[in-house]
């Protein structure tokens, strides 16, 4: 089976997003972060009081992980991450991992979709899906937790344009 982990970048809780959480993991036990809970400093850093490095070891035993934010993305912890991502040098516990993006809004931002995107192609990560609404939650859980390997119904792919 699966392993899942959900990181939610939420610093207050978002009723919303849990409910997206919750209907996608419905058919999957899961472990969650709450990365306002936890120390995480934007640079990286030999303080013993950091705790990134043990969300990557938490990361680095899922198959799937899917990155929870809130619809008021500057309400979120989502920059920390996305920076201690990219600042890793060695020891990727993100490479080849299944990226699902949760986020509780009828219009994904382009912005924010490009970010992930990078990241996941920077981190050898595969984006398979973005979930905004609760159907599409069902059918996400229900295509990524099959116990027979299955592809996606939707896969994401994003073409970065040169200029």
């Amino acid at each position: 089976m699966q392993q899942l982990l959900v990181i939610d970048t939420s610093l207050k809780p978002d009723a919303a997003l849990n409910r997206l959480t919750q209907t996608f993991a419905s058919q999957c036990p899961y472990q969650q972060i709450q990365l306002a809970t936890h120390l995480v400093f934007l640079a990286p850093t030999d303080d013993d009081e950091d705790e990134f490095m043990g969300i990557c070891e938490a990361v680095r035993d899922t198959d799937i992980l899917a990155i929870g934010i809130p619809e008021q993305v500057d309400q979120s912890a989502m920059r920390i991450l996305v920076t201690r991502m990219l600042a890793l040098k060695t020891d990727n516990p993100f490479s080849y991992k299944q990226l699902v993006l949760l986020t509780p809004t009828k219009d994904v931002d382009e912005k924010l979709f490009d970010v992930w995107s990078q990241v996941a192609c920077h981190l050898n990560m595969d984006l398979v899906e973005v979930i905004d609404d609760v159907r599409s939650a069902k059918r996400a859980g229900h295509h990524l937790f099959q116990t027979v390997a299955t592809t996606p119904v939707r896969f994401v792919f994003h073409y970065h344009r040169h200029k």
